[in-house]
């Protein structure tokens, strides 16, 4: 018997494991009145209000070093410790210290230098934090260690003016032999200096602003580390097209991940999917900061951030979106599906198939085609039918050669009952292959990566009438879940 098309959308049982099958399409939707958009998060607020909360005002100078220069001669291993009781007043006897530690002293005399020393065995970061008696106003000076020369070389500090303000140093150092000075510019009083230094993400530090992030790039991870109570770490990237991003964060101590708006100021992102923290973004730069829950911090206790592309988008929000993550595979269109867009591409259905043969025997025609310029839309009520994720894997008489890969199928539905033909005709021996239909709707694969046809799925003269040798594979592994 043949096997002809039918009036309406045929069945789909044959061809989906799930017996997805999907019914006659109703007339196109008139256009709706949803409310869509880009909307504002909240993330930079919490941003701001941690800033507030927690300063990186890391390395001010708001007043020169005019101290002389130094000389160390002894080794590391001769310097003293705290608990021998000698005291640190000069840069040949200082106080070692190491990572996350706080270390009491004293500035006794107007002018007095209190000295440290710390070892960098790898490139690595260090915090200092000096905290100051309200009565007592000192400065914090850093300095390296010239191996060859011994000389002490000034590398940077904070000298912030004013009785009882702290200072805060941060800074990414090589290996190698480091000082620090405690020094008093007015008054007497007692000081704790606290020390940190990690290793980890020496590669993206000092990031602790706006100003300081790190660049990274999208679908990679970011290992970092929190590792003083006043570290923030940032972070930016920059995107040249509209682009649905996923970002994460897995962190064992609460840290989050939270975005901080664009270059231009902005936090209006077009929301795909609020609890997997997956947004649209037009093109531009943008901030995110990873912070720490209650001052939690650890030099050696790891987060992983991550900026997943999911795929490109249509710069703006359309009411009708469909994605699907692990297939890389973003669907949107108009309120009554007449426009569409895979990946941010416009799909394009047109298709046209004509040959002519013929010898002694007989002839053989076909004319297989979609007319596109007859009204028509894409069947998706995410219930009956709708855009199915599929991977293509092979066929023999595509449309268009692909690799294996994702791909979105739709059925698309018009008024006219020619919309989609197959007239094919044979004589003499190729009689057999004569199909004769024209119906309103077809379903079709489609490229991402170009919005192009990969192959008609149904139903296809090549495939279902006569077949021969000719066969499509793909699976339907990907489920599509519409944009609420």
């Amino acid at each position: 018997m043949k096997k002809k098309l039918a009036a309406g959308l045929m069945a789909l049982a044959m061809l989906f494991s799930s017996g997805f099958c999907i019914a006659r399409a109703a007339e196109p939707q008139e256009k709706g009145s949803a409310e869509y958009g880009f909307v504002e998060l909240p993330e930079k607020t919490q941003i701001l209000e941690t800033e507030a909360e927690n300063p990186s005002n890391a390395n001010v100078m708001e007043r020169s070093y005019d101290g002389q220069f130094y000389v160390a001669n002894d080794g590391i291993s001769s310097y003293s410790s705290e608990t021998e009781g000698v005291p640190n007043t000069d840069p040949n006897n200082p106080y070692v210290v190491v990572n996350n530690t706080v270390t009491p002293g004293t500035i006794s005399a107007a002018g007095e230098m209190r000295w440290y020393a710390f070892v960098m065995n790898e490139r690595g970061k260090a915090t200092i934090y000096l905290q100051i008696a309200e009565e007592l106003d000192a400065d914090l000076y850093v300095f390296a260690l010239n191996d060859e020369t011994s000389q002490l070389e000034m590398i940077g500090g904070s000298a912030v003016e004013g009785k009882g303000a702290a200072e805060l140093y941060k800074g990414v150092l090589d290996t190698g032999i480091y000082f620090f000075a405690v020094g008093g510019y007015e008054g007497v009083g007692d000081f704790k200096v606290a020390f940190l230094q990690s290793t980890v993400d020496a590669g993206y530090e000092v990031n602790d602003s706006f100003v300081t992030a790190a660049v990274v790039g999208l679908n990679q991870d970011i290992v970092g580390v929190i590792d003083s109570p006043w570290d923030m770490d940032f972070y930016q990237f920059t995107i040249t097209e509209t682009t649905v991003i996923q970002y994460s964060i897995a962190s064992t101590d609460g840290y989050r991940l939270l975005f901080g708006g664009d270059s231009n100021g902005s936090t209006e992102v077009g929301v795909i999917d609020a609890d997997s923290k997956t947004y649209k973004f037009r093109p531009g730069t943008y901030f995110f900061a990873v912070v720490s829950s209650g001052g939690t911090y650890s030099t050696d206790s790891t987060y992983t951030a991550s900026f997943r592309k999911i795929a490109k988008a249509y710069p703006d929000i359309l009411p009708n979106t469909w994605w699907n993550a692990e297939a890389g595979i973003i669907y949107e269109a108009s309120a009554d599906y007449t426009e569409n867009y895979v990946n941010g591409n416009s799909i394009d259905i047109s298709y046209s198939y004509q040959k002519d043969y013929s010898n002694s025997a007989g002839i053989q025609t076909y004319d297989i085609g979609i007319d596109t310029n007859k009204h028509h839309y894409a069947a998706c009520d995410g219930v009956n039918y709708g855009p199915i994720g599929a991977y293509y894997w092979t066929s023999t008489h595509p449309i268009k050669n692909v690799s294996s890969r994702p791909a979105l199928i739709l059925t698309f539905v018009s008024t006219s009952d020619d919309f989609y033909r197959i007239h094919c005709k044979g004589t003499g021996p190729y009689v057999q292959n004569t199909f004769w239909e024209s119906t309103n709707n077809v379903t079709v694969m489609i490229d991402p990566e170009s919005g192009d046809l990969i192959d008609i799925v149904e139903y296809n003269y090549f495939y279902h009438w006569n077949p021969g040798s000719n066969v499509l594979r793909y699976s339907t592994p990907y489920i599509m879940k519409k944009v609420k």
